[in-house]
C-alpha cells in the first residue's frame, strides 16, 4: 500500500475512532445521569447495565483490532487505532466508574487477549503484567485526585499507556518501522486529549444536570425535598408495601399559630423559624435514615420505614419530633415564642387503595391534633387498635 493511501486510511480509522469514543463516553454518562436520579432499589440494574456495556465496547475494540491486525491489514491498513481506542477507554472507565469489578474485568480481557495472540514470551511479561494491575488499582483507588489535576491525568494515561505497549510489543505482534510507531503515538495522543476533554465536559454538564434537577425536587428555602418529590416518594413507598409488605410510617407535621409569628414578626423572621424547623426535621431523618420533605406554608412530612408495624416505635418517633421542635432556640426572633408543632401519621394498610390513602390519613390525624389544642401528635388508628 502506498505512503499516501496509508496516511489516509490512517486518517478516515482514527475520525472514526474519535466518534466511536465520544459516542461510548455520552452513553456512559447518560446511564451515569439515570443512576444519579434513580432510587437505590434500582441503582444495581443499572450498574450492572452500565458495567455490561463498559465490558462489551472493549470487548468490541479487542475484536476490531484482531480483525484488523490479522484478517485485514491490506484493506484497512495495520494502525493500531484499536488498540489506542482499548488503552484511552480502559484508563477513562477505571477513573471515571467507581465500582472495582471494571478494573478486574479489563485486566482479565488484556490477560486472555495476550495469551490468545501472543506470537513469543518474553520473561519481561510477567513483571509489566504485575505493574498493569497494579496501575489499573491505583487509577481506581486514586480516581479522584488523578482526574481532578490534568497535571496528574496525562502523565497517569501516559503510565498505562506505556505498560500496554510493552505489554503487546513484546509478544511478537507487532514489531514495524518507526513510522508505525510515529503514527500510532499520534493517534494515542489525539485519542487521549479527545477522550479526556470530551469526559471533562460531560462531567460539566452532569454537574449542571445535578444542580438543576436538586433545584426541581428541592424547596429553596429549607432545602428539604417538595411536594412533587414527596408525591413521587410517598408512591413509590405503596407500591413497595403492595409488592412486599414493606411497612412504613407518614409522619405530617404543621407549625402551630404560625400565621400569628408572621403577622407579629414578619415574613423574614417566619423563614428563619421554617429553616429551623427544617434543620431538627433533617438531624432527625438522618438519624432514623428516614426522608423529610417541605409540603408547603409551614407543613412538614417524614417518610420512615420499618419492619414491622410498631405503635411503640412510632410513639417514640412522634415524641421525639414534638420534643426536638420544643427545644428549639428561636430566642434571637423573640423569647417569648415557644415553638410547638401538631402531628398527624399514617400507615399503610390493606383497606388503603393508593398511596393517598395513606397520606390523607395522616393529614386527618393532623388535624385532629389541631382541634385537640395542638402541641400533640395523633397516631394512627392502626397501630393502636
Amino acid at each position: 500500500m502506498s505512503f499516501t493511501l496509508t496516511m489516509l486510511s490512517f486518517m478516515l480509522s482514527l475520525i472514526t475512532n474519535l466518534i466511536m469514543l465520544t459516542g461510548f463516553i455520552s452513553v456512559v454518562y447518560w446511564l451515569q445521569e439515570r443512576l444519579d436520579l434513580q432510587r437505590d432499589t434500582n441503582k444495581t440494574k443499572t450498574q450492572t447495565l452500565e458495567i455490561g456495556a463498559i465490558t462489551f465496547f472493549v470487548l468490541l475494540l479487542f475484536g476490531e483490532s484482531w480483525v484488523n491486525t490479522y484478517l485485514g491489514p491490506n484493506a484497512f491498513g495495520l494502525h493500531w487505532t484499536f488498540l489506542n481506542m482499548i488503552i484511552v477507554t480502559m484508563f477513562l472507565s477505571v477513573v471515571k466508574m467507581p465500582n472495582v469489578i471494571i478494573a478486574f474485568i479489563q485486566a482479565i480481557i488484556l490477560f486472555v487477549y495476550l495469551f490468545i495472540y501472543a506470537t513469543t514470551f518474553a520473561y519481561i511479561l510477567v513483571p509489566l503484567s504485575f505493574i498493569f494491575v497494579a496501575e489499573l488499582f491505583t487509577l481506581h483507588r486514586k480516581s479522584h485526585v488523578i482526574f481532578a489535576r490534568r497535571w496528574l491525568t496525562y502523565p497517569a494515561l501516559a503510565l498505562l499507556a506505556a505498560t500496554v505497549i510493552l505489554l503487546i510489543y513484546y509478544t511478537g505482534t507487532y514489531k514495524l518501522d518507526s513510522l508505525f510507531w510515529l503514527r500510532q503515538l499520534g493517534a494515542l495522543t489525539s485519542l487521549s486529549i479527545a477522550g479526556v476533554e470530551y469526559t471533562r465536559i460531560m462531567d460539566g454538564v452532569r454537574k449542571k444536570d445535578l444542580v438543576t434537577a436538586e433545584k426541581a425536587s428541592h424547596d429553596s428555602l429549607t432545602n428539604l425535598k417538595n411536594m412533587s418529590t414527596f408525591e413521587n416518594d410517598l408512591e413509590h413507598a405503596y407500591q413497595q408495601y403492595v409488592t412486599s409488605s414493606t411497612k412504613y410510617y407518614l409522619f405530617e407535621i404543621d407549625i402551630d399559630y404560625f400565621k400569628n409569628i408572621n403577622d407579629t414578626y414578619g415574613h423574614l423572621a417566619g423563614n428563619a423559624i421554617l429553616v429551623s424547623v427544617a434543620k431538627s426535621l433533617t438531624d432527625l431523618s438522618n438519624h432514623l435514615a428516614a426522608d423529610a420533605y417541605r409540603l408547603g406554608g409551614e407543613e412538614f412530612g417524614i417518610l420512615v420505614f420499618c419492619k414491622t408495624d410498631d405503635a411503640v416505635v412510632s410513639h417514640q418517633i412522634s415524641e421525639q419530633i414534638l420534643n426536638n421542635i420544643r427545644s428549639l432556640n428561636v430566642g434571637p426572633i423573640d423569647q417569648n415564642i415557644h415553638l410547638t408543632v401538631s402531628l398527624g401519621e399514617g400507615v399503610p394498610q390493606r383497606k388503603h387503595y393508593s398511596f393517598q390513602d395513606v397520606y390523607e390519613e395522616a393529614d386527618r390525624n393532623l388535624y385532629k391534633a389541631k382541634r385537640s389544642g395542638r402541641n400533640r401528635a395523633i397516631l394512627s388508628d392502626a397501630l393502636l387498635s
